[in-house]
């Protein structure tokens, strides 16, 4: 079992920022956890995918809010708000 999935992220106007895109494998490493074999382990809760705050030229992005698409195997969810605040 696999997964093609990607991230976009839009700006709070609605410019786009960044995607990510990737392949998730029910064997993966990241599913083994707690004696689970694979990703049909019910134990399992899912997965994170973690983005850089980084926008599609490698700059760090300002906080605020940005919106986010997440798509996998063709399929879109709601867009989720997400905000980010940066420190010195």
């Amino acid at each position: 079992i696999s997964w093609e999935w990607q991230l976009i992220y839009y700006d709070n106007l609605g410019t786009f920022v960044v995607d990510q895109r990737g392949v998730i494998n029910c064997t993966d490493e990241v599913f083994k956890v707690n004696g689970a074999i694979d990703c049909t382990d019910s134990s399992i809760g899912g997965a994170f995918i973690k983005w850089n705050y980084k926008d599609q030229y490698g700059r760090k992005v300002g906080s605020g809010a940005y919106i986010q698409q997440f798509i996998i195997n063709e399929e879109a969810s709601e867009p989720a708000l997400v905000g980010l605040t940066r420190r010195k």
